[in-house]
């Protein structure tokens, strides 16, 4: 017996009402001591700048909410 897995049928992501409910903050270098490197977003890899929106997760890890936002929305949690 072989099994298949149609994977269009599975749900996929986070709601997008979910993602919504998670914190934002705004990035101000003003934040940082004088000799910290400024951060960088893990997804796109660009430096964060200020003003910039970011996606606080419950794990205290931080990410351009525009970048976080999309792999929450395709990424199937807890995989």
């Amino acid at each position: 017996m072989e099994l298949t897995v149609n994977m269009d049928v599975l749900p996929r992501g986070l709601k997008r009402t979910d993602i919504e409910k998670l914190p934002t903050k705004s990035f101000s270098r003003g934040d940082l001591a004088s000799s910290d490197p400024v951060p960088e977003c893990n997804i796109c890899l660009s430096k964060y700048r200020n003003g910039d929106r970011l996606r606080v997760l419950q794990c205290m890890h931080q990410f351009h909410a525009r970048c976080i936002d999309c792999w929450l929305a395709v990424s199937t949690p807890g995989a």
